[in-house]
């Protein structure tokens, strides 16, 4: 009994004790030992910089026109040694990727092609090496090809469709344009190489037979003729299978220009209605009939009239959407993109115009940001190449040239028989040299609402992993720069009103 005793206030000694300290023995074990956190997950690093970066320079107006400029002007340090409380600091984040690249061009037109034409060969031969070489040009690698004519074309009734109401289009011929324009298309494609290279084909106007008015412009709503849409649906198919008889593979169609305006240039008008009407019902099924992948691109028009309208009636056919810059809000854009965020977006016009060289070079810069850093996959100039009085081009019933958008990427002096790189070319230039066809643009800080637009960049990554820059500063002071990549840091001091190009390797090894 007494053992019974014990043992029983041995337990209540052990209860009382374990009551006293408020846990179990355990509790207490865990409570005392400090708290244990997961170690930090390390970013995974997805782009560098390796090497010495290459820089290229324009100051419009001055004798810097895309310059490489000597490489210790770009310093590269560890992002350790960041200084953020200096100068315009720009993250940039290569795993968050927007839109791809199709590429860059510009349009051969007649006018364009007359004037190559009348240059020396071994000088037209260094003008096209120098459009569309990568690496001893620009690389440009789309055309933009007017289907007829123009309003930088010379014959006002000229139409692949020359006989009036062949219904069965027996006497389709491209005409003039197999000895003025096809051999520039395959001397482009030769370039470039086929798999880059891309060709646009876009009509200004049906043949002027097939119009409820026959005149080339659209000043009186000129339009088609409500019997021939499916003939001239077959007039498109035709001009694609002959352009592809000659090796030149048509990537995409739009089967009218600025479709909503009255013109005085080459022109048919179509509203929404009836434009969603060809499309929907004569163009897309043509195509399918006839076995061509031809794209089908809608609207190639300015923004702000009716673009959003015409592509809700025709998404269901439509591959892409394309724009003009000559409306410098692109709100529209925008809200395209937002709403139909897998739906390509290109420039497809953006022509320069008889201004100061600085305000040539900024107008253009400004566009190709704001159409870059919406989303756009392609930036398309208009002529290739027109003469000192901005010609030729179609003449009104007075005689006037219509040529309503001023300047082409070059100049044709045809009294001294010189060429000029007008600062258009170099704007382009700054893209297109070394930001590749299949290129991504990545994300990086946007500078322009600090900077009341006057500063922008844009940033992407190559499919060999090259990573590129373009940084404008169209301010008045110069700006130092410091692009945060990965691990390291670019750092460049751009002057005022100037723009450059900075490229580099960017992958990580």
């Amino acid at each position: 009994m007494k053992n019974i005793k014990r043992l029983l206030c041995l337990m209540l000694a052990v209860v009382l004790a374990v009551c006293s300290f408020g846990c179990t023995p355990a509790d207490h074990q865990k409570a005392t030992e400090p708290e244990t956190t997961e170690a930090p997950v390390a970013q995974t690093l997805t782009a560098t910089i390796n090497g010495q970066p290459a820089a290229y320079m324009t100051i419009p107006g001055d004798f810097v026109k895309f310059d490489r400029q000597e490489d210790q002007t770009v310093k590269v340090y560890s992002v350790d040694e960041l200084d953020r409380s200096t100068g315009v600091v720009i993250d940039v984040d290569a795993g968050t990727t927007y839109q791809q690249i199709l590429g860059w061009g510009a349009a051969m037109t007649e006018s364009s092609a007359i004037n190559l034409l009348d240059m020396p060969e071994d000088l037209r031969n260094q003008v096209m090496v120098s459009l569309f070489d990568e690496n001893e040009g620009i690389g440009l690698n789309i055309l933009r090809q007017p289907n007829g004519i123009s309003d930088f074309s010379t014959d006002p009734e000229f139409s692949y469709a020359p006989v009036r109401d062949d219904l069965t289009l027996e006497h389709f011929t491209l005409g003039k344009h197999e000895e003025l324009i096809i051999p520039f298309l395959q001397q482009a494609k030769e370039l470039v190489g086929e798999e880059d290279f891309k060709v646009f084909l876009c009509s200004w106007t049906a043949p002027l037979w097939m119009k409820t008015i026959e005149e080339f412009h659209s000043l009186n709503q000129s339009t088609l003729k409500r019997e021939y849409y499916q003939l001239f649906a077959d007039y498109l198919v035709k001009s694609i299978q002959a352009y592809e008889a000659h090796g030149i593979p048509i990537y995409a169609i739009t089967d009218q220009n600025e479709p909503t305006a009255t013109h005085s240039i080459a022109a048919m008008y179509m509203n929404t209605d009836n434009h969603a009407t060809m499309i929907n019902v004569y163009l897309k099924p043509s195509l399918g009939k006839a076995g061509l992948d031809t794209k089908v691109m809608c609207w190639d028009f300015n923004t702000g009239a009716s673009g959003q309208t015409l592509l809700g009636k025709t998404f269901s056919s439509v591959d892409a959407m394309c724009f003009h810059t000559y409306n410098d809000d692109f709100s529209e854009i925008q809200e395209v993109h937002e709403m139909f965020p897998d739906l390509p977006i290109y420039i497809t016009e953006a022509a320069g115009r008889t201004q100061s060289n600085a305000a040539r070079f900024f107008r253009q810069m400004d566009w190709l940001f704001k159409s870059q850093l919406i989303g756009s996959g392609a930036h398309i100039l208009w002529n290739i190449c027109l003469d000192e009085a901005y010609g030729p081009a179609l003449v009104d019933d007075e005689g006037k040239s219509v040529n309503i958008m001023g300047i082409g990427m070059l100049e044709w002096n045809r009294q001294e028989k010189t060429v000029a790189y007008l600062e258009d070319f170099y704007a382009l230039a700054h893209f297109s040299k070394f930001i590749r066809p299949g290129a991504v643009r990545v994300d990086s800080t946007d500078t322009r609402s600090d900077f009341k637009g006057l500063v922008a960049n844009a940033v992407y990554r190559n499919e060999n992993g090259t990573m590129t820059a373009v940084i404008c500063n169209e301010n008045t002071a110069e700006n130092t720069f410091k692009l945060v990549v990965g691990d390291k840091v670019l750092e460049y001091t751009l002057p005022a009103m100037a723009t450059v190009t900075l490229t580099w390797d960017g992958n990580v090894y």
